[in-house]
């Protein structure tokens, strides 16, 4: 993760077993903010971090931004290496040979270019001095508890009211759907297939036009017109209803042109 790794880029590399920072890292998952939701197996991860769930709920919802010594405090990343010896990393995997596909071989390798070397910044951490803070509001059962939380969190008020304002600037029916989608597969038993298949499904209702998904203006807010003034098609959360939840997840149509995804 040698420089902004956020979204799909994400997904294609947090499922792996070794998952590498550099001081250059700049993590997140912003898709609440395009009316959209964190997938390519994103609320499978988010909700398996080695923290407290309530982290997970806390990145996927407000999009927040890391840096590597965050990312190596939630368990995002696994190790850490200066980004100018990524380019020594790659020369050495590559000469590895039959031994490329060994763990505890990459590790080696890793932990001695590592040396003596930790993640820089620690005290631009966006995580580790709200952590508290982040388990207490984030901890809740349902979205509009999480809400009422941080309305009546009085230990860090400016950090309280500055996530608030955060969160309601999102899409609420995507935070509405990425809540949900963390419950369900926070399960023990459910495995990144299960995951996989519920995003397929979110990800084809949300390309759905306005009232039923709000993406394809998320997209017209934030990358055609830049306005960052999206229109939403629910004022608060508390205009989504738990059926319009629900029905993200519901299997597809059967005259769905590609059918339910295939693993």
């Amino acid at each position: 993760w040698d420089g902004v790794t956020m979204g799909g880029g994400v997904g294609l590399s947090l499922h792996g077993k070794i998952r590498v920072a550099t001081e250059k890292t700049l993590f997140a998952m912003p898709e609440t903010g395009i009316g959209l939701f964190p997938d390519v197996g994103g609320t499978f991860a988010l909700s398996r971090l080695k923290v407290k769930p309530a982290i997970g709920k806390y990145l996927a919802l407000t999009g927040a931004r890391l840096n590597a010594f965050d990312c190596m405090h939630v368990g995002l990343t696994t190790h850490y290496l200066p980004s100018e010896k990524v380019p020594v990393l790659r020369s050495v995997l590559e000469g590895l040979n039959e031994d490329a596909g060994k763990i505890t071989k990459i590790k080696e390798v890793l932990e001695e270019l590592r040396g003596n070397n930790s993640p820089p910044n620690p005290e631009k951490s966006v995580v580790v001095p709200h952590e508290e803070c982040i388990n207490k509001c984030f901890s809740q059962q349902r979205l509009e508890d999480v809400y009422l939380a941080l309305e009546t969190h009085n230990d860090n008020r400016d950090w309280a009211e500055r996530t608030l304002k955060t969160l309601q600037s999102m899409s609420p029916i995507s935070l509405k759907v990425t809540f949900e989608a963390l419950k369900r597969h926070a399960g023990k038993h459910v495995t990144i297939g299960d995951a996989l298949r519920d995003e397929y499904r979110l990800s084809q209702r949300f390309m759905r036009l306005q009232p039923h998904s709000d993406f394809v203006e998320g997209i017209r807010a934030v990358l055609v017109d830049k306005d960052h003034s999206p229109k939403w098609s629910h004022k608060t959360i508390d205009d989504v209803s738990e059926d319009d939840v629900d029905e993200f997840f519901e299997p597809l149509e059967s005259n769905h042109p590609r059918g339910e995804l295939q693993l």
